[in-house]
């Protein structure tokens, strides 16, 4: 058995004493619990206009799990807080995407019977040029993460909807273009005071150059 030490104390403070409890968190209490502790909660409520309830907790520092709650990253203002990277990804154009097949000689043929709305992974009225068979294209990718209240099982019907929608025809993150989502994970964190937050990161891969990702194609790949 792992020792395990928590306080908790109750204020009932005058509304203009509850700035004394800000900033409060990750920091040394005076006084009441014993030493080598830190504040990791502080919960304010107001009762009236002229009264607050104040409940604070304090833990040890070698308690098991504290770190995991913890970090030295900024967890602050989460509920408001989006962090936002910027990658690039290749996307290879096979010569089947394309409308075409490779024949024995070397060339390139088209495939008879194509179907550019199924076949294609980018919307298109006919083949696409020959100069796009076997071609390798950038294509920006933006990934942001954002954080919700609560557990990540509180978030699994938003996370299951997400997936099933392959492409997004809009703005992300302020770019406007045809993006495909690429990746999904969660994460359940604690902010700076202690409470569970779930980070949601999700990526979307832009189509390159002027092209516009090809809904019917993406729903069975």
């Amino acid at each position: 058995i792992r020792r395990e030490i928590i306080w908790n104390a109750r204020y009932r403070v005058a509304a203009t004493e509850i700035a004394t409890f800000f900033g409060q968190t990750g920091t040394f209490p005076a006084e009441w619990p014993e030493l080598n502790c830190m504040v990791t909660s502080v919960k304010p409520k107001q009762l009236t206009d002229m009264e607050y309830e104040v409940d604070l907790e304090v833990q040890h520092r070698n308690n098991p799990d504290l770190l995991v709650r913890y970090s030295r990253e900024d967890r602050s203002d989460l509920s408001h807080r989006v962090d936002i990277s910027v990658d690039m990804a290749d996307f290879h154009v096979t010569a089947e995407m394309a409308g075409y097949q490779k024949q024995p000689s070397g060339q390139y043929m088209p495939i008879p019977n194509w179907e550019n709305f199924v076949a294609c992974p980018f919307i298109c009225s006919d083949k696409l040029p020959n100069n796009m068979i076997d071609q390798t294209l950038r294509c920006l990718v933006i990934t942001s993460s954002r954080y919700f209240s609560g557990d990540a099982m509180s978030r699994i019907d938003e996370l299951v909807n997400w997936v099933n929608t392959r492409v997004t025809n809009s703005y992300v993150e302020g770019i406007d273009g045809s993006f495909l989502r690429i990746r999904q994970t969660c994460q359940e964190v604690f902010d700076d005071s202690g409470e569970l937050y779930t980070r949601i990161t999700r990526s979307y891969q832009k189509a390159p150059r002027e092209y516009v990702w090809n809904t019917n194609y993406w729903a069975s790949h």
